[in-house]
């Protein structure tokens, strides 16, 4: 893993439990910036020559392939940062990311900082390596379009619960909780012309440190009920 301690616990990947410090976790996000390094070694090969034993030639044999696989030819891996643009910065992400072949990549915001039409392109090679590696994607995000677009299952979480998951085509299309509806309301339309239902909700988001009781959410939903103070939902 490129940081070491910063992600912490576990998740099951296809029946497998997998520790976030391993080197079977990489983590790729938006505020994973490409350092000044001249060449691959700084770059796409960290993760792998910090988790496995790697000889220098095996290393770069390395880069090369996952390279290509992003999209990128395999000497660009001597060039310099500024050399590439956001999309192709995001894509050397990305092959750092599967340099040490990992079973699970989580992904923190990472389109967010494109413009729409590299989004789509960089979403459809994460659909491609996908389909090719094997490897998990777990997505991070705000933008409900981008888990969309390949997320099988969604989670949706307000401040630090798990307020509602589904898979994704079934809560896109009937989204029960009030939280998820209130997203759903607030983003924009595909057309400017196409009206959907509004829903908005009335106050503040409650501070992480001093959160309500029980069902965090119920300062704000629009049906709460007594009890909703005084016991938290179980989620089915």
């Amino acid at each position: 893993m490129s940081s070491p301690g910063i992600w912490q616990g576990w998740m099951a990947v296809r029946n497998q439990k997998l520790d976030f410090a391993s080197e079977s976790v990489d983590m790729l996000g938006y505020r994973r910036q490409i350092r000044q390094e001249p060449d691959h070694k700084g770059i796409v090969s960290e993760a792998l020559v910090v988790n496995q034993d790697v000889t220098p030639k095996e290393a770069y044999d390395r880069v090369r392939e996952v390279m290509e696989q992003v999209g990128l030819a395999p000497d660009q891996a001597e060039l310099y940062p500024h050399e590439f643009s956001g999309g192709q910065r995001q894509r050397v992400a990305v092959a750092s990311a599967l340099a040490s072949s990992p079973k699970l990549i989580i992904l923190d915001e990472p389109v967010s900082a494109l413009d729409v039409s590299i989004r789509a392109q960089v979403m459809n090679l994460l659909v491609d390596l996908q389909a090719e590696t094997g490897v998990a994607f777990l997505l991070l995000a705000h933008n409900l379009a981008t888990v969309r677009y390949m997320a099988r299952q969604t989670v949706v979480m307000y401040p630090g619960k798990i307020v509602e998951y589904s898979p994704t085509e079934e809560l896109y299309n009937n989204p029960p909780h009030p939280y998820t509806k209130a997203l759903f309301s607030a983003a924009l339309p595909a057309h400017p012309d196409d009206l959907g239902d509004e829903f908005v909700l009335m106050g503040e988001v409650p501070s992480p440190i001093n959160p309500p009781s029980d069902c965090n959410f119920h300062p704000r939903c629009p049906f709460a009920m007594d009890r909703c103070s005084v016991e938290e939902p179980v989620l089915k």
